[in-house]
């Protein structure tokens, strides 16, 4: 009766250990996923950075003693495109972060709380009255 019951124990730490080993799988291939999400923000936070930038450029005028060469072009978008990925890289502006909880379905917004009456009414002149619902 030990023997069996011996047997019957093994089998289910095996079967454990088994569940256990599915789990970290699970748990492995959703740090990677997390990863590659986290990645893809940030890289694009880079990409709208650097639209960002190379727009403002457009609105500084050029300077006569440089000139607008293509040389000076290329540079220019490649040091804002350096740019662009560093700071998204490091902190950023938030957006890459944003991007992240939103897409992980972790919203850090903070929920609204309705209020009960939902007719109430502004304290708005007679003709700008709206009903807020």
């Amino acid at each position: 009766m030990e023997i069996k019951h011996n047997r019957m124990q093994a089998l289910l730490n095996t079967g454990t250990a088994h569940q256990q080993g599915l789990t970290r799988e699970a748990d492995d291939q959703r740090a990677m996923k997390d990863d590659k999400l986290k990645k893809s923000c940030a890289e694009f936070e880079g990409v709208l950075l650097n639209y960002m930038f190379k727009s403002m450029k457009k609105t500084v005028g050029g300077s006569g003693v440089t000139g607008n060469s293509y040389q000076k072009e290329m540079y220019e978008s490649i040091f804002f495109e350096e740019v662009a990925r560093e700071v998204a890289r490091e902190k950023g502006m938030g957006i890459g972060d944003a991007l992240y909880r939103q897409l992980a379905g972790r919203s850090a917004a903070p929920s609204v709380a309705k209020p009960e009456d939902t007719t109430q009414q502004d304290e708005r002149p007679e003709n700008s009255r709206k009903t807020i619902r």
